[in-house]
């Protein structure tokens, strides 16, 4: 989370693309420059090759980022490509508090054997809450406490209170 003080504030809610796929888009990448340079047309080679160099910093710097400006009353979560913002900023009347919720997920998978297998976890997710009933995902983990630490510097800084709902249920 980074601010410019209390009028500006930044949650980075993580990549858009996990690293796995970043790390088999920039393979894929170098692989189409083999490819490229093997081909009988140099006259081809170096503009498609500096098009397709462009999506290398696109892959790794694309972020989902949500902003609250308290001065100007605006909450854009965005997605950053190359610092670019996409997205429309919503304005607000009124902050009301952040909220954390557990998510419990089960995913049931049978084989072809006939063997059932039921994977299960929990996340929990931080909301902020604002003008009573609309809703903005602040962050997700699967760590409550590393959650709560970085709910708590946001909540500090916009001065709300952090209703925990994990323990309901």
């Amino acid at each position: 989370m980074k601010s410019g003080g209390r009028e500006h504030i930044i949650v980075g809610q993580g990549r858009v693309l996990p690293g796995q796929f970043r790390f088999l888009g920039t393979a894929i990448v170098i692989a189409f420059y083999y490819w490229l340079f093997s081909l009988p047309y140099p006259f081809l080679v170096v503009p498609v090759g500096i098009l397709f160099s462009f999506s290398i910093p696109i892959i790794w710097s694309t972020r989902y980022i949500l902003e609250i400006d308290v001065e100007k009353k605006l909450i854009h979560d965005t997605t950053w490509i190359l610092g670019k913002k996409l997205g429309k900023p919503d304005s607000y009347e009124r902050l009301n508090k952040i909220f954390v919720n557990k998510v419990n997920t089960s995913q049931r998978m049978t084989s072809y054997g006939g063997n059932v297998h039921t994977a299960r976890d929990t996340s929990y997710t931080a909301f902020l809450l604002y003008d009573e009933h609309k809703k903005v995902e602040l962050q997700t983990s699967k760590d409550k406490e590393n959650l709560m630490s970085k709910v708590k510097a946001v909540a500090d800084k916009l001065a709300l209170t952090i209703q925990d709902n994990t323990q309901i249920r």
